[in-house]
């Protein structure tokens, strides 16, 4: 039987790095390159992100892998983009898709509310991969 022991580990180290650096303040998209509000400019921007969904964790992962300037978190987001992609291609179809990732760009991102999703994203991925290691070693363990 072939190991999945790495890939698990492989999650957990990318995810680590990825929550860690995006913790940080200069490694957030800026507020003005976020995607467009859908309402009147005279609402404020909201402070809250939105709730963690697979649509939601996909853009925000794409808005962190296009726009970071070092490379290491560019192909750390791109992971994270690939999971969320991959949740999300196994439960829909093409239309109902189209009709999710549509709900989550129609939020108004700011530089912090995209940080705090993508911390939330990063921290699922990161418990999901650690479930995946734990079930590697009890299969290893024999349990």
């Amino acid at each position: 039987m072939k190991s999945i022991y790495p890939v698990a580990g492989l999650l957990i180290a990318a995810s680590t790095f990825a929550l860690a650096q995006t913790s940080h303040t200069a490694t957030k998209p800026p507020a003005s390159s976020a995607p467009a509000a859908s309402a009147p400019a005279a609402k404020a921007a909201p402070t809250t992100p939105p709730p963690r969904t697979d649509a939601n964790c996909l853009l925000v992962s794409n808005i962190f892998a296009q726009q970071s300037t070092d490379p290491a978190q560019k192909t750390h987001a791109g992971n994270v983009l690939f999971y969320y992609f991959g949740r999300l291609d196994a439960r829909t179809n093409e239309a109902q898709m189209k009709a999710e990732l549509k709900q989550a760009g129609s939020f108004p991102f700011t530089g912090a509310t995209a940080a705090a999703l993508m911390n939330n994203c990063v921290a699922n991925m990161q418990a999901r991969a650690q479930v995946l290691q734990n079930a590697q070693q009890q299969v290893e363990q024999g349990k």
